[in-house]
């Protein structure tokens, strides 16, 4: 049961927010939120939409007042999420779509990944009972940060936390870590590198396909290296999934675990 203090500062926070966002930006509509009643799935606090000449620009708030503060959510497999990262908005797509609202989950995704999204941490301040003023703070949800935290777990050869950080990745995300490829230095940070690549959203990138081309010379084992060998296979499959832009789950199984059948399709790329 929720606490009645902090369903009131929930109150009083959505209230500032929508202050807020309607004294930046007064031509914004409200898409998801309720001040009235906690909306399900309640995991982000408002989401605006403001159309421009140039198009749309889409805004995600996380609010907060007195008791009320960012919220923390849980996947069914124990993994937890904070508000104001990557993770949390893709975990709070994923439940408006469980609850029907495809089209805000939409064009929240699709701002997100073409790096448009503004992602907004919006306090009210309350002093004597009174809410008083509105502090904002822009979360860094940009490729860049997501770039960053991957070549880190990358160079560092810590391949849970690259499976960790794994996510679907816009053209700029995937582009940038296509580019830092060819900056490292062994076969095994390569490997772990191509793993991240697998969910890049739009593989035809000419960047993507040469280091994919380029990686299907990994040997399974290599000094110093000795838990190379599955993740050499996987990145080989990866990349011959990626070249014949094969989205098919059950065949990047199969090549995967037929090794006549990876050797023969490395022979017709590698022969191109």
């Amino acid at each position: 049961m929720t606490d009645p203090v902090v369903a009131a500062d929930r109150v009083i926070a959505v209230f500032g927010a929508q202050a807020y966002i309607s004294s930046q930006w007064p031509g914004a509509e409200r898409v998801w939120g309720d001040t009235e009643q906690v909306p399900v799935p309640d995991d982000l606090d408002g989401v605006w939409r403001e159309h421009a000449g140039d198009g749309e620009r889409w805004f995600a708030v996380t609010a907060t007042a007195g008791e009320y503060g960012p919220a923390e959510r849980a996947y069914d497999w124990g993994q937890r999420v904070l508000a104001g990262t990557r993770d949390y908005l893709r975990f709070a797509i994923a439940r408006l779509r469980d609850h029907g609202r495809d089209e805000v989950a939409g064009g929240l995704e699709r701002e997100m990944y073409a790096g448009r999204l503004v992602y907004l941490r919006l306090d009210t301040v309350i002093e004597d009972g009174q809410a008083t003023e509105v502090n904002a703070r822009q979360y860094d949800i940009s490729d860049a940060a997501v770039v960053t935290a991957l070549l880190e777990a990358v160079r560092d050869r810590d391949s849970g936390e690259v499976e960790r950080l794994r996510q679907p990745l816009g053209p700029g995300a995937a582009r940038a870590l296509a580019e830092a490829y060819w900056t490292l230095g062994g076969w095994y940070e390569k490997a772990l590198l191509v793993r991240a690549l697998r969910d890049a959203r739009e593989p035809g990138d000419p960047r993507l396909a040469a280091a994919f081309k380029d990686v299907l010379a990994i040997p399974d084992v290599v000094p110093g290296a000795e838990q190379l060998t599955d993740t050499a296979r996987e990145a080989r499959t990866v990349a011959l999934t990626g070249l014949a832009g094969d989205t098919n789950p059950e065949h990047f199984v199969e090549l995967y675990e037929d090794e006549a059948a990876q050797a023969a399709a490395i022979r017709r790329w590698t022969a191109q």
